[in-house]
């Protein structure tokens, strides 16, 4: 199944996209809002916003401090979370990737026993947070960066 965004809301000009660099860092100082609470639609409704799409600049966004990217942590620290899956005996990829998504914040509840919302949350992470999706054994780096991701929120909320 292809659940990418084929959808002619995906370009952004150099106009907009200044605009809303100066709105979101009004709105950041203004509300004092963290950087991982600045998010897109489809972060917050998978299953039913595309927006802002997998062509969206949010590198641009991280590097202007204005956005949430998670940090590298060491091999170690990811295995912790390893280990904590074997223990509770959740060997699936995509139990463990539901189980993070949640912590992280997506809603998970049609994915749960549906491959083709499965698919359309997967999606809706990898347009906001990992972009580089078209690497080889992409799946692979994706399930070792939303570990990368929710070992980072785990270390923020202790």
């Amino acid at each position: 199944m292809d659940f990418s965004t084929n959808h002619n809301n995906n370009k952004f000009s150099k106009l907009l996209f200044a605009s809303l660099i100066t709105l979101l860092s009004h709105l950041k100082k203004k509300y004092k809002i963290d950087k991982r609470n600045i998010l897109g639609h489809s972060d917050i409704a998978p299953y039913r916003k595309i927006d802002p799409g997998g062509k969206f600049p949010w590198k641009k966004l991280y590097n202007l401090d204005l956005s949430y990217n998670p940090k590298k942590v060491s091999l170690i620290a990811l295995q912790k979370i390893r280990i904590w899956f074997k223990k509770n005996k959740i060997y699936a990829n995509e139990q463990k990737i539901l189980i993070m998504l949640n912590v992280i914040g997506y809603d998970i509840s049609k994915a749960i026993n549906n491959k083709y919302f499965y698919g359309i949350l997967l999606n809706s992470y990898k347009n906001h947070f990992f972009q580089r999706a078209k690497l080889k054994n992409s799946n692979l780096k994706l399930i070792n960066f939303i570990e990368l991701h929710f070992y980072n929120l785990l270390l923020t909320k202790v």
